[in-house]
This record gives structure tokens, C-alpha cells and sequence, in this order.
């Protein structure tokens, strides 16, 4: 018959033993081949037993598998040039039985289900066979019932045809069973009986087993092939029979015992490796892929002594097929394989580290700290484990969290260290620790995937704007966007690419007049960054990674060309602060830009804002306050005032203005536990504008008119209100800036 081969793509993970040698990855093929050669060739076998002695999870039923292949195959002995007969297999799993007072029965019904139909020797002594299945399944039961004393229902439900076999004399079932093996002898035909999972049984199964193999069934022609834990099984044979010697009592069934052959460390871990590969396949572009040290260290310290069987490899690849895929490309692979070998062979230790993110990502808070006590604190805690994986966890340890080098070590990192950790999304990051305990990134955070994919778009400046665009639209349940944290992954890597910093940099002031005036991302709450800071850190942290020298000149140009007229003055403004005689000393680029070079930046912006103007623009554009106050500062304030004269006939510009001029704050009561938002205004923000000899009065008069002839929004109403409490503040004396003073106290 022809040999199907296996196909090359074998269910991955599966715990499920291996069926064809040509997945055999620990060289256990040779060994099943003697042992098929063997059983095919010993001469007038009669129940005779071999027994394959291996610990749960080292490969017994694949080996076991293998012996049935060799069994199967014509050429699995080259050698053997006889005609006889290909050996019957039977397989008998004890396991697959609940009743056993009734396993013997059973065995020997399964057994005549395997009986070659063709050959007449043998279908004549089936009909023996189960009637010696019955009597032997029926003896047993009469006995149980009446050790009890009472009826076992089940026993009530046997048929009348065994009831009458149950009244033959003993030595009709001798009878019976010298009638089945003279038939099997002279048929013959091989049978191979494989019994596996013994050492799963209770002590008492497993004895009905043994007494089924060497009593029962040990007809000619008949070889068990047995699979268990020689020392697990010898323990239980020892309780249910009351003996001293397991082991003794193995020997008188078993007359051929093999050792499963020794598996390398080698191998195992090969076999790891290689479903690894199969499992996670070559890593994209835009995915974090592995670094080979850093992977040859963590499979050398910390996996390889977790992984000792060929099951631990499946039990390890069966949780990353779970886990992985949901996060591939937002952790680092390397320690995720990690970490998930610690949750499924040391899940206290696993669990330790979730519940202490604080104790092992980032740095250490400083030198010279207790250095001692620190050291106890982990010291207590390994002594809690297991005493054989304590050196293993603490070598992981310091592979995933090189925090812990200081700790069981002298060695140090910096905030370099930190910003290379952020980049490979490294589990001892802070901000990427908490992912490697999810099954996914939620859809409203900012993953690995995006970031990569947006850094992918290199020097497409088109296509950053337009994802700059989409950022800044998509919205988070916490009312911040997409945008928002793209600037802060983005300043928090130093290895992007000249040419991406470039576009991004060209893209950002296209559209960062979008992202500046966007209201969603003003006043989020207390603590929020305001998005002109986010946006100067984003601009500075971008033009750093130019190359040197280049930077003065590109910032001019964006400054005098962007469409971003408000963001290219506030960065204007942000550089020229940095110059001025009582500025700090600061850790920016921007503060070696060339004193022309500020000047020619405070021109350019007075140049846009009166080309603003003269369009019709400028009271458009957001934060049109800071504008105004940059063209008086920089500018001329006569032009400003003018400027402001031709504007104060049109209302919708004076309320734009209005709206523009509102402060939003909160205020908090002893004892409440919300805050409440509170909008104020200072009306003198408009005395500088107003052109001689209009007065604050007058233009609060004109603001009344507007208010009373049109239709208000709801932020122009609010504006007119907070306007006007405002100037009844300043008639009183008081200062409309001061928080009592706006809250009436």
C-alpha cells in the first residue's frame, strides 16, 4: 500500500502527539524502528510485554506512534524479506473506560473488533471470544454485587444470553479461552496491542490492566506494547496491592523494558525554536522585530532552564499562539516570549511582577539609596519560590529589567537607556509594561503599530499632513487625541530618520494651525498641556535631529513659508524668549540659533501678520490675543490700533475676538469632590487695541449693541457675560484677574 507522506504544515502547538517520524525533532525514530523490527520478528510470542518507561511529557505516545508507522510500513525493515503477515494493531486506552469492573470485557471486545474479516481461523474463534468477553465481564460483576450485598443496577441490565453464560462451569471459560488462542496460534497472524496512559489510572485501574495483560488476555501471537512512568506506576501498584516492591512486582509482567531515549536539552529547545519561527514569521518592516543578543541572553538565561520536555515546548507555544497575536507588533517579541514562560511555569513569579510594576521597570531612583534593603526586599521574595527556579527567575530577571542589575549587581543606566527601551517597546519601560498584560491594545490607545506606520510614511509630506489631519480628528474617550499622543511618542524616540524629521517637521506647519486651534484640545481639565507647549516640543525635538547647521535655516523657512501662520509666531516667539538677557539657560536647540537669526524670525512674523491683515485673516486665526500682543511687542501698536479701527464695525469679528479673550478655570468647594468650570475675562486685554480716543466704556457700549440686535451662540453669550462682569469688576476698583474677586468675595 502506498505511504501518504505528512504535509509539511502540522497543526503548530498541538499538544496532541506526533504521528509520522518525519516530525520526529528529538531522534526518537530509530528507537521506534528497533522496537517495530522487534515485535515483528520476535518468534512465537505469547503475551509478551514491552514497556516503554517515561516521565509525563517527554514524548511516550509520539513514540509509541512512531512503533505504529514502522508497524504499518513495508520498508520499515529492508531486511525482512519473509511474506508473513502485517501484525494487527489494536490500541487499548484503559483511559477511555469509566467502568472497571467491566475493563477486561471490554478490552477483549475491542480486541475481536480487529479480527481480518478474511481470514476463517480467526472469525471462528470471535464468536469464542465474545462469549469469554461476556463470561469473563460477568464473573466480574457477580462478584462485586455479591461482595456488596446488595444488586448493582447496571448488572441488572445484562442480557439473558449472559446470565446464561455466567452459569457455565469454570472450567468452560478455561475451555473457552484454550479455544481462542489454539485459533490465534494456527491463524497466524501478529497482533500488536499498544497501552498507553497507565500511569494516568488509579492505583486500583492500573492493577486491573496488569491483570488483564498477564492473566487474562496473554493469548500467542499477542504483543503488548505498554507506555508509562515506571516509578509512578511502581508507587501505585505498591498501595493497591499492599507490597513492598513495585518495582519487583513490574518485573514479573513486563519481560522487555526500554528507557524512552534521553532527549537533549539541545533538542528541546531546537524544537522550541523552531515552532517559534514557524509560529511568529518574519517580522514587517513597521513591526518590532528581535534583536539576536538581546534574545540569545534571555533564551540562555532565563528560558532555557524552564523548558525540559518536549510537552513544555507545547505548553509554551500553545499559550503564545493565545496571546501573541493580538499584540504582535506592540511589544517586544523577545520579552514577551519571556514572560509568558514564566506565567505558565512559574505563575507566582508571573504574577509578582504584574502586581509590582513600580519595583522593576525604569531606572533606579538614584545611587547611593538603601542599596541593602532593596536588595532583601527581592531576596525575601525569591525565597518564596520554588527553591529550583530561583537562580532561573533571577536571571530573567535581569535580562528583562536591567533596572535589577543594580540591584543583584553594580551596574548602572541612564535616561539614553530609557529612551532605547521606550523605542523597542521593552516590557521595563514604564509606559509599555502594562501592555504585556492585555490581550490586545485598546482601540482608543496609540500603539506600537500606529506609530511605526506613521514614521513608515518618511519624507511623504502629503501624507503626514494628512495623517497629522486624521490625528488630530481622532478622539479619545478622555476627550485628548490621536494627535496628542503622537507628539509624545514621537519626542520620546531619538532614531528617526533625518528625512522623516524633515517631512514631519513641513507637514506639522501645514496643519498646525488645525491642532493649535482646535478648542477640543484647549482646557481639557487642570492638568492638561496646552497644545502650543505639546507643539513646541514636538518642532524642537524634531529640528535636534537635523544635522548640525541646518537647523536655523529650516526653522526660518517654515516660519516665513508655513500655512501655519499661528504656530510659526509661537515658535518665533518660544526661540526669541530664549534669547532675551534674563532667559534661562536651556537644553534646546533653538539656543544656539545666531542673535540674526531671532531677528529676522520677529520680522517675518510682523511681515505674515500684516499680510494677515490686510486679507482679512488675521481675526480668523486662533489665539488671535497672543498674535496681537507679538505685532504690538514686535511690531508697531499704532498699526495694531488701526488694524482693530476697521474691525470694529464688523460683529462677527468682535465676537470672535470676545470668544477668543475668555479664560476657562475650575473652582472646587471644601468638602465637593467635582470641580466646576469658571469663565472669566479682563477687559483691559482690549484698552491696547483700541484706537485714541475710543475708551473701554465706549467699546463696552458697542459690545452691548451687538449683543442686543442679533442672535447669540452659546460661547458668544458666555463671552458677552464674562466681558461685562469684567468691566463692572473694574469700575469698582477691582481687579479682574483676582479669583476672589471674580467669585464676589
Amino acid at each position: 500500500m502506498e505511504q501518504l507522506e505528512p504535509s509539511p504544515d502540522a497543526q503548530l502547538g498541538s499538544d496532541l502527539p506526533q504521528t509520522h517520524p518525519a516530525f520526529d525533532a528529538f531522534g526518537y525514530a530509530p528507537f521506534a524502528n528497533a522496537i517495530a523490527v522487534a515485535a515483528r520478528k520476535t518468534p512465537s510470542p505469547k503475551g509478551l510485554v514491552m514497556a516503554i518507561d517515561g516521565p509525563w511529557g517527554a514524548g511516550k505516545t509520539s513514540l509509541l506512534n512512531f512503533i505504529r508507522h514502522y508497524l504499518s510500513s513495508t520498508d520499515s525493515d529492508p531486511a525482512d524479506k519473509t511474506n508473513a503477515r502485517p501484525p494487527v494493531l489494536v490500541d487499548f486506552n484503559p483511559w477511555w473506560f469509566s467502568d472497571r469492573e467491566h475493563l477486561a470485557a471490554q478490552f477483549l471486545s475491542q480486541f475481536r473488533t480487529r479480527f481480518p474479516s478474511e481470514n476463517r481461523l480467526l472469525m471462528v474463534a470471535a464468536n469464542a471470544l465474545a462469549d469469554y468477553a461476556d463470561a469473563i465481564g460477568t464473573a466480574v460483576s457477580s462478584s462485586i454485587s455479591a461482595g456488596a450485598g446488595f444488586p448493582i443496577p447496571l448488572l441488572k441490565e445484562a442480557s439473558a444470553s449472559v446470565l446464561r453464560l455466567f452459569r457455565r462451569q469454570r472450567k468452560d471459560v478455561q475451555a473457552l479461552k484454550a479455544e481462542i488462542s489454539d485459533a490465534i496460534e494456527k491463524s497466524d497472524q501478529r497482533f500488536v496491542v499498544f497501552v498507553d496512559d497507565i500511569d494516568r489510572l488509579t492505583p486500583e485501574d492500573m492493577r486491573e490492566v496488569f491483570k488483564v495483560i498477564k492473566a487474562i488476555a496473554d493469548f500467542p501471537n499477542v504483543i503488548y506494547i505498554l507506555a508509562f512512568d515506571r516509578r509512578l506506576v511502581s508507587e501505585s501498584l505498591q498501595v493497591a496491592l499492599g507490597i513492598n516492591d513495585g518495582h519487583a512486582y513490574l518485573e514479573k509482567i513486563v519481560q522487555a523494558q526500554f528507557a524512552l531515549p534521553a532527549v537533549s536539552r539541545g533538542l528541546v529547545l531546537d524544537k522550541f525554536v523552531a515552532d517559534l519561527e514557524r509560529l511568529f514569521g518574519e517580522f514587517g518592516e513597521n513591526e518590532i522585530g528581535v534583536d539576536p543578543k538581546h534574545w540569545a541572553n534571555v533564551l540562555h538565561d532565563g528560558i532555557s532552564p524552564l523548558i525540559e520536555t518536549p510537552r513544555d515546548v507545547v505548553r509554551a507555544v500553545n499559550a503564545l499562539m493565545v496571546t501573541f497575536p493580538g499584540l504582535r507588533g506592540e511589544v517586544n517579541p523577545v520579552d514577551f516570549i519571556a514572560l509568558e514562560c514564566l506565567r505558565v511555569f512559574v505563575p507566582d513569579a508571573y504574577q509578582f511582577v504584574r502586581d509590582n510594576k513600580d519595583k522593576f521597570t525604569g531606572l533606579v531612583p538614584e545611587r547611593g539609596g538603601d542599596r541593602a534593603s532593596t536588595h532583601d526586599f527581592y531576596e525575601r521574595w525569591l525565597n518564596t519560590l520554588d527553591e529550583r527556579y530561583r537562580a532561573t527567575i533571577k536571571a530573567l530577571l535581569r535580562r528583562l529589567f536591567p533596572r535589577m542589575q543594580a540591584v543583584w549587581g553594580n551596574m548602572y543606566y541612564n535616561t539614553d537607556s530609557m529612551c532605547r527601551w521606550g523605542v523597542e517597546a521593552r516590557i521595563c519601560h514604564p509606559d509599555k509594561f502594562d501592555r504585556y498584560f492585555t490581550f490586545s491594545v485598546p482601540p482608543h490607545e496609540l500603539s506600537e503599530r500606529d506609530i511605526r506606520e506613521f514614521i513608515a510614511l518618511g519624507a511623504d509630506v502629503d501624507a503626514l499632513a494628512e495623517a497629522w489631519i486624521a490625528a488630530n480628528y481622532e478622539r479619545r474617550p478622555t476627550g485628548t487625541g490621536k494627535a496628542n499622543e503622537l507628539i509624545a511618542a514621537l519626542i520620546a524616540r531619538d532614531d528617526l530618520p533625518v528625512a522623516f524629521a524633515k517631512a514631519c517637521l513641513k507637514a506639522f506647519f501645514r496643519i498646525g494651525d488645525e491642532f493649535l486651534g482646535d478648542a477640543r484640545n484647549v482646557n481639557l481639565h487642570f492638568f492638561s498641556i496646552r497644545p502650543e507647549i505639546q507643539a513646541y516640543w514636538l518642532v524642537q525635538h524634531l529640528t535636534k535631529l537635523l544635522p548640525e547647521g541646518e537647523g536655523e535655516l529650516f526653522i526660518e523657512e517654515q516660519v516665513r513659508t508655513c500655512d501655519a501662520i499661528v504656530l510659526g509666531a509661537q515658535i518665533a516667539w518660544s526661540i526669541a524668549r530664549m534669547h532675551e538677557p534674563d532667559a534661562q539657560e536651556r537644553d534646546s536647540v533653538f539656543q544656539a540659533f545666531a542673535p540674526q537669526t531671532v531677528e529676522i524670525l520677529k520680522l517675518t512674523v510682523v511681515g505674515r501678520l500684516r499680510q494677515a491683515a490686510r486679507t482679512h485673516a488675521l481675526e480668523w486665526l486662533p489665539d488671535i490675543h497672543f498674535l496681537l500682543r507679538l505685532w504690538r511687542t514686535w511690531g508697531s501698536e499704532a498699526e495694531v490700533q488701526e488694524w482693530f479701527a476697521r474691525i470694529l464695525n464688523d460683529d462677527n469679528a468682535i465676537l470672535r475676538l470676545l470668544v477668543d479673550a475668555v479664560q476657562v478655570g475650575t473652582e472646587h468647594t471644601h468638602g465637593d469632590r467635582t470641580t466646576r468650570r469658571v469663565a472669566s475675562m479682563n477687559p483691559i486685554i482690549f484698552a491696547d487695541y483700541l484706537p485714541p480716543p475710543l475708551t473701554l466704556e465706549e467699546f463696552c457700549a458697542r459690545i452691548r449693541q451687538i449683543g442686543s440686535r442679533r442672535t447669540l451662540t452659546t460661547d458668544e453669550s458666555e463671552a458677552l457675560d464674562v466681558f461685562e462682569h469684567g468691566m463692572q469688576l473694574i469700575r469698582d476698583g477691582r481687579n479682574p484677574n483676582d479669583p476672589s474677586a471674580r467669585l464676589g468675595l
